[in-house]
């Protein structure tokens, strides 16, 4: 049909054909797929040219002709040399055979949209559920407990992205045992090296938008700017994460549908054990003593909560995000305690007793053992002291103490926990001029 060079993409080839009556071919065609057209390969029905024919008497011919001969001539004068011995198994090194693969693969990505349009579309519409499902949450215990489902809701997309790139990866897989392997064009290494960082830029780039489409609505709009980027950062480890265990199961697994059936068993042990499911301390001994420290969702939730749940801000400022969270907070506790106290802000020339309640009690039996005594001077000292102190009555709930004091009532607002005991302190994004008591 044709021999010879066939220039830049393949224009020396179309060349020939079209100069001898073929059509011409399309900007954007495969000229592999063109010329098979052009010769009618595997097409009983082709009532064409016969190219051979077109070959042998084409300039081409008589051209590729006198070359092999003129090579053939000058080879059978040349002695063979004993030191001449090649026993590569490949013609080329592996560097040279690892850059075309991942070129290849690039562009074979590149080409087929469909895969990487599925996987952006995933992660945009799993991405905008999640964020308006738990929109702007405060700082009350359901807020709390939504931050877990909103992150483990993250975590959950990687089963439908697994199955999608496995058939991807298992194809490419097919060529190359088939074919590439057998021929010796090019080794394993090379292969897996291409399969694996073309998936790379696309996942974190659908990382990305995931991470814009998820987290500015719910915790991003409050946060600070290294929140945010460790928050990205773990989604991009979480992206790589799930192409490698996808490529991996799809690797010892013999078909597509064999290896989509998988993927639900290795995922059963990953979620199952990280924590959310079961709590840590439910968990049977057996599998808490080494399957929930071998999970890798156990310390990816770890993180994302870590920045979810206690947001690093600002230090000593009440503007800002830190201040929204203080507001948010602070109306939370506020409802909680609005049915045991009319007040939730101490007035503003009302004193903060820096006493312990027992103090008062103390004083007041002093001073009844004094005017039982018969001492006037101890019973007018006792009184005085007496009158020098405001009255404060102290109760602890189990989201804030509310001390009563005269003329107001102070609340004391407890730090951002599950813990309903007294010994707390401030919460740390109130800034440092808050005057809040701690208790002890």
């Amino acid at each position: 049909m044709y021999h010879g060079p066939l220039g830049h993409d393949s224009q020396e080839l179309i060349k020939y054909f079209e100069e001898n009556g073929a059509r011409r071919c399309p900007p954007h065609a495969n000229p592999a797929e063109y010329m098979l057209e052009i010769i009618g390969a595997g097409d009983p029905n082709y009532k064409g040219k016969d190219w051979a024919d077109v070959w042998a008497r084409s300039k081409h011919h008589q051209a590729r002709s006198d070359e092999i001969a003129d090579m053939i001539e000058k080879r059978a004068h040349v002695a063979h040399s004993k030191n001449v011995k090649d026993d590569r198994e490949y013609a080329m090194p592996l560097s040279k055979q690892t850059a075309a693969v991942v070129q290849r693969s690039f562009v074979s990505y590149w080409r087929t949209p469909n895969y990487i349009v599925g996987k952006f579309i995933l992660h945009v519409m799993t991405g905008l559920f999640n964020c308006f499902t738990f929109y702007h949450l405060g700082y009350a215990k359901i807020d709390f407990q939504s931050r877990i489902f909103s992150v483990f809701m993250t975590l959950t997309i990687s089963p439908p992205l697994m199955q999608q790139l496995q058939p991807v990866f298992l194809r490419s897989r097919n060529i190359f045992r088939l074919r590439e392997n057998n021929a010796k064009i090019y080794s394993w290494f090379a292969w897996t090296t291409g399969a694996i960082l073309a998936e790379i830029p696309y996942s974190l780039i659908a990382g990305g938008v995931y991470f814009c489409c998820w987290w500015w609505g719910i915790f991003g709009y409050r946060v600070s700017s290294f929140t945010s980027g460790f928050t990205f950062l773990c989604l991009c480890l979480f992206e790589l994460y799930y192409v490698g265990l996808g490529q991996m199961i799809a690797s010892f697994a013999p078909n597509e549908l064999f290896a989509s059936l998988l993927i639900p068993f290795f995922f059963f042990f990953v979620v199952s054990f990280c924590g959310v499911i079961v709590p840590p301390p439910q968990l049977p001994t057996f599998w808490r003593s080494w399957m929930y420290w071998l999970t890798p969702f156990h310390y990816l939730l770890e993180a994302l909560l870590g920045v979810s749940g206690n947001p690093i801000l600002v230090p000593g400022s009440c503007h800002g995000t830190e201040g929204a969270q203080r507001k948010d907070h602070a109306k939370s506790l506020a409802r909680q305690t609005s049915t045991n106290s009319p007040s939730c802000a101490r007035p503003a020339n009302s004193p903060v007793s820096t006493r312990r309640p027992g103090k008062r009690a103390r004083a007041t039996r002093t001073s009844t053992s004094a005017k039982r005594a018969g001492t006037s001077k101890s019973a007018r000292t006792a009184s005085a002291n007496s009158a020098r102190t405001p009255t404060v009555t102290s109760s602890v709930g189990a989201s804030a103490s509310t001390t009563s004091i005269s003329g107001g009532t102070l609340v004391f607002l407890p730090p951002l926990s599950r813990s309903t005991s007294p010994s707390y302190t401030s919460p740390p994004f109130y800034g440092s001029g808050s005057r809040i008591l701690s208790m002890r």
